[in-house]
């Protein structure tokens, strides 16, 4: 599938009003949506690594687990994928195609209780449905990381295991 590269390419944060949290989901989108293309395993653990050197394993994982969800979600109602660009060039990572610019507004809009925008977001994301496993995708990923709730992020002790006899 062909990359999308015009002029409808956007700034990310000067435009867009994106956070650094949601900026920072640009990479893991693009991985994310190359390695379905391919269909191998490795982006996967290329998106986990990225996030959990941007926000640590404790908020890593789980944002690379939302987000994982949320395009599985949305690729299984978009007939015709996704316009993206390779993730790895330095000189596209400030920018984003109409469709990557799309998924980081749904998260944006969604994250902030946004829910009429979100509604239109989701409809143009999910080729004129309101599929209900995009909507509770993107909720779940809304609600476990919440605009303005500094709780979300808190870098919290891994799980012990303890031997029960």
């Amino acid at each position: 599938m062909p990359l999308l590269a015009t002029a409808a390419a956007d700034k990310l944060q000067s435009t867009r009003g994106y956070d650094f949290f949601e900026e920072g989901r640009l990479p893991i989108v693009r991985h994310l949506i190359f390695g379905s293309r391919d269909r191998c395993p490795g982006p996967l653990y290329r998106v986990q690594t990225i996030a959990i050197e941007r926000w640590g394993e404790a908020i890593g994982l789980p944002v690379a687990h939302y987000i994982t969800a949320l395009l599985s979600a949305l690729l299984e109602v978009r007939s015709d994928g996704f316009q993206t660009r390779d993730p790895c060039p330095l000189e596209t990572r400030g920018t984003a195609t109409q469709d990557e610019a799309l998924v980081l507004t749904l998260i944006h809009q969604m994250r902030r209780d946004q829910t009429p925008k979100a509604r239109e977001t989701v409809l143009r994301l999910s080729a004129g449905t309101m599929d209900p496993d995009v909507i509770r995708a993107g909720l779940s990923c809304a609600a476990r990381f919440p605009a303005g709730n500094g709780l979300a992020f808190t870098r919290t002790a891994p799980p012990r295991l303890q031997v029960v006899d």
